[in-house]
């Protein structure tokens, strides 16, 4: 996938980020995808592991991620290819023996899935062995709770409880806080132990934060984003990737299809009744509306039988003819498509026998990269952080609109990365007309648009709805 990457290929903001890695105990970099943080974070790691200050690290990530992405980064650069690392992302036994190895063979630096960090910590206890974090993806620490519904301690709570042996920790996300500023406390916390947020919470919401109109959701006081900002400066370090690199342009559009006229009319009937009679589909509250109608967008909806069974109920395959007249179009090229629920998967499985399924072919990334798969079916939750996708293809389609600005902007960065062949990177969504499907994609892609107003955009579009209803 290239040569051999040396110390001199480091940009200057890479070299930046390292010094800052190397001198503060706790660093988040906030930096857009492609921009070479995990190349950064090595050099500094490196660097420490010579300087003696650091032993033994650990990389925490998506399984893939951890899989993959970072022995696939190890292997690229000359000055880590010499640094012993193991992989522990098994199951049972074999994690385990995995484990007890590289502790006994001194391994500098080993990765492990964020599922599995409770297990690590309960394992390990007092024998904790690693001096240094890698949180690749810090975003999924978020929330800042340090149990689970079932009280476990969580991944978070089970991080808490080690930062008393590490030295550095360091955090990667492209999107650290695709709802905001309230998503950063968690993050900060396991950096500098509240030292900057707070040491709780609850404080930190009840400081910085209030109620909507609602009372349910938090928004910033006046002057909140400003304050929490000035506070994590020293400690958070972001850029935007089209002012320090190069990447193939990205040419985004959309496929419009219309849905038959019957179609439709049950559509809106759907949305305004919240039953639909020929489908024998319920949408069980308003809160639940949305991602139904996104459903009926795409071709299926799922229903639930007397037994509580999920069953699928087959509406149009408007977005199977779209999708195969691009495919078409792109004639010999290699297809990246996004889908959004396992019906969608099936249905163009179906479609096109040739596809492959990302989860389903333990070796797709690599045939991929490699240019040997034609139609790849991916969803953006199990692809969207992390990997390197751009030698394989450079055409995406967004079979329907997802739910999350995060993962959309993940998945959409999986191309347009160093090392891309092509000169542009094609991204086209299939949107059924006249449909929800419209309102995503316009939120989805509206500059600087954070999940939360993504939330509140779907509330005024259910009062909306409502208003319809009483106007019947």
């Amino acid at each position: 996938m290239g040569l051999l990457k040396q110390r001199e290929d480091l940009r200057g903001y890479q070299r930046y980020f390292a010094e800052k890695i190397i001198r503060l105990p706790g660093v988040l970099l906030a930096v857009k995808m492609s921009l070479g943080k995990t190349g950064a974070v090595l050099y500094a790691t490196r660097t420490l592991l010579d300087l003696g200050e650091v032993n033994r690290v650990l990389v925490v990530g998506p399984k893939r991620v951890a899989a993959l992405t970072w022995p696939e980064e190890l292997n690229d650069w000359d000055f880590t290819r010499p640094i012993s690392r193991a992989v522990i992302t098994g199951a049972g036994p074999q994690r385990l023996k995995q484990l007890h190895k590289s502790i006994k063979d001194g391994v500098e630096i080993t990765t492990i899935n964020r599922e599995n960090i409770p297990w690590l910590v309960e394992t390990l206890g007092a024998k904790w062995p690693y001096d240094m974090l890698i949180y690749d993806e810090s975003s999924r620490m978020k929330s800042g709770k340090k149990r689970t519904a079932l009280r476990r301690k969580s991944e978070f709570g089970a991080l808490c409880s080690i930062r008393k042996y590490l030295k550095k920790v360091v955090e990667m996300s492209g999107t650290p806080s695709p709802n905001g500023v309230i998503d950063l406390w968690g993050q900060i916390y396991l950096l500098d132990g509240g030292e900057r947020l707070g040491t709780k919470r609850t404080e930190f919401y009840s400081r910085w934060f209030e109620p909507d109109h609602s009372g349910y959701k938090l928004l910033p006081r006046p002057g909140a984003q400003e304050q929490i900002m000035s506070r994590v400066k020293d400690v958070m370090f972001s850029l935007r990737a089209k002012d320090y690199l190069s990447l193939p342009p990205v040419i985004s559009s959309k496929v419009e299809v219309v849905l038959p006229s019957k179609v439709m009319k049950e559509y809106n009937l759907f949305k305004r009744e919240l039953v639909s009679e020929k489908y024998d589909v319920e949408a069980v509250s308003r809160g639940v509306l949305v991602n139904k109608l996104l459903q009926f967008s795409n071709g299926s909806m799922y229903r639930f039988d007397d037994d509580g069974d999920r069953q699928v109920v087959h509406v149009h395959d408007e977005k199977l003819a779209a999708l195969d007249s691009i495919l078409r179009e792109c004639d010999d090229e290699n297809v990246l498509v996004a889908y959004s629920y396992a019906f969608d998967k099936k249905m163009i499985k179906k479609k096109f026998p040739h596809a492959v399924i990302f989860n389903d072919d333990p070796k797709a990334y690599e045939k991929w990269n490699k240019g040997k798969i034609k139609l790849l079916l991916a969803h953006p939750a199990n692809i969207g952080h992390g990997l390197n996708m751009q030698f394989g293809g450079h055409r995406l389609v967004w079979y329907g609109m997802p739910w999350s600005l995060e993962l959309y902007e993940q998945m959409n960065a999986r191309l347009p990365r160093p090392g891309q062949p092509s000169a542009n990177v094609f991204i086209q969504h299939i949107i059924s007309a006249g449909t929800y499907d419209v309102e995503q994609y316009n939120r989805l892609n509206t500059k600087g648009v954070t999940q939360e107003e993504i939330n509140r955009a779907v509330e005024i579009h259910l009062r909306k709805v409502d208003k319809k209803s009483l106007r019947r």
